[in-house]
């Protein structure tokens, strides 16, 4: 669990092989444990991130909706558009910004510090720390006799079946009667959307996807970790930019946001090459680079709010591209023109979202990297602990600040008439998701959900 994972922050470089803490927590932490307070305090912020984040995707969702905003629009202040865009508050552009910021590096640099967090698992799997070889070899074997082939001909069996329209339809399910059906027509009464509708869809709400996501990358490092690094970045940066070009996740449901996870797999690798050095280097930073991080931090935030006002920007594909839960041909439109055409499948798209893809990696830990590095490093009241219990917030935020959005009438009020005023988006776009973010991490919050969020099983499971 995300709270849990940051439990003992040890040192693995030392010589003995032996965990020694980085850091003492003041007053020994519960349960006499020791803690990072800076590591705390970046999952902290992180997850107030996020909290906004949800905040004004939703918002802004609803704002676009009621006033027309076309893909890669800018925000119209007054009625003088010309595309016949309603007018938005002033202060819609820079939380646009602010959004389209936080969207960037809050997930990634969760994902580095999971990363960085599961080193000891990458360690214990490693014949120089230890490791279990006989369990590391088998799986090595797994690896070489199942994964790689499955993928080897999987990717062998969709050139065959893209390039032979005779074998694709060989290969559809069903006869021709409901052939004709499945191609999506308003009155299908069968076929894969038909049974979609009247099945359980386990897998579309995406409310805690990013457990999933840790569990499956915690599964793959046993393997990793016995892989060179060189492979190991190949590998990553392959699976992250090549799931772009794939449909997957997106042709059911967005299952499990299968392409969200894998698209950010690259960030938790890197947390998993972050060396205690590294790690030290920024945590017992000077003032000097204290201050470089949080000019960074400014300067991406201005270069957002003048990028998308000025239309050089586009939100919606770095929104889209943020997610990564869709194919790249779903949101490489880069300018209003683009969008129009429509869906754009040539090589040459199709290469540049890939390198699009490539720079937001660099982006994210560039600018991300900074903003961490330009938060507090001792133990801060309410902050720290709050970082401690941040599963909770990452699970209960949602839902709570959704029903207080909607017991409020926030939704109505701002898809409706003149839509949210300068103090409505102040206060349910920013203050509001901050207060019910940083509830959910209280002590109060995690003794009543502890058993939904951090069940002990037990005898009831374990032998």
């Amino acid at each position: 669990p995300l709270s849990s994972i940051g439990g003992a922050v040890v040192d693995m470089s030392a010589a003995d092989g032996e965990s020694k803490p980085l850091l003492q927590r003041p007053g020994g932490g519960e349960r006499g444990t020791t803690r990072d307070a800076y590591l705390d305090n970046c999952k902290f912020a992180l997850m107030i991130l996020i909290g906004v984040g949800h905040s004004l995707q939703w918002l802004l969702a609803t704002e676009d909706r009621r006033t027309g905003r076309l893909w890669c629009g800018a925000d119209a202040l007054d009625d003088s558009s010309e595309d016949g865009v309603a007018p938005s508050s002033a202060v819609v552009p820079a939380l646009r910004a602010l959004y389209t910021w936080s969207n960037a590096i809050a997930i990634p640099m969760f994902c580095v510090v999971s990363g960085r967090l599961s080193r000891s698992l990458v360690a214990s799997c490693r014949i120089e720390r230890g490791g279990d070889d006989g369990a590391a070899e088998r799986l090595r074997r797994v690896f070489e006799q199942l994964v790689v082939p499955f993928v080897t001909f999987q990717a062998l069996a969709c050139a065959v079946y893209e390039t032979s329209p005779a074998l694709r339809d060989a290969l559809a399910p069903g006869g021709g009667s409901q052939s004709s059906s499945v191609g999506g027509t308003s009155g299908s009464t069968s076929g894969p959307a038909a049974e979609a509708a009247k099945t359980f869809d386990f897998w579309t709400p995406h409310v805690s996807w990013y457990l999933a996501a840790l569990a499956l990358w915690r599964c793959v490092s046993v393997v990793t970790a016995r892989m060179n690094d060189v492979a190991v970045w190949i590998g990553a940066l392959a699976v992250g930019i090549g799931v772009g070009f794939t449909n997957t996740g997106a042709a059911t449901g967005f299952f499990l946001k299968w392409g969200t996870i894998w698209g950010n797999f690259p960030y938790f690798v890197l947390g998993t090459f972050v060396e205690d050095e590294h790690y030290r280097r920024l945590r017992d930073a000077s003032g000097a680079l204290k201050l470089a991080c949080g000019t960074i931090t400014a300067v991406a935030l201005v270069v957002a709010w003048c990028g998308l006002s000025h239309e050089v920007l586009c939100f919606d594909l770095w929104q889209w591209e943020a997610w990564k839960s869709s194919p790249f041909v779903h949101y490489n439109q880069f300018t209003v023109e683009s969008a129009v055409e429509g869906v754009d499948a040539s090589p040459r798209s199709l290469f540049f979202a890939a390198c699009f893809r490539a720079f937001t990696y660099v982006y994210a830990v560039v600018v991300g990297v900074a903003f961490l590095g330009s938060l507090p490093r001792v133990h801060v009241p309410l902050v720290t602990d709050s970082g401690t219990r941040t599963m909770y917030g990452y699970l209960v935020h949602a839902p709570a600040l959704l029903a207080l959005l909607a017991l409020n009438g926030v939704f109505q009020s701002a898809g409706t008439g003149g839509g949210l005023g300068v103090l409505g988006w102040l206060t349910w776009g920013v203050l509001a998701p901050v207060a019910v973010t940083e509830a959910c991490m209280t002590a109060p919050v995690a003794r009543v959900f502890w058993w939904l969020c951090e069940p002990k099983l037990g005898k009831w499971v374990w032998r």
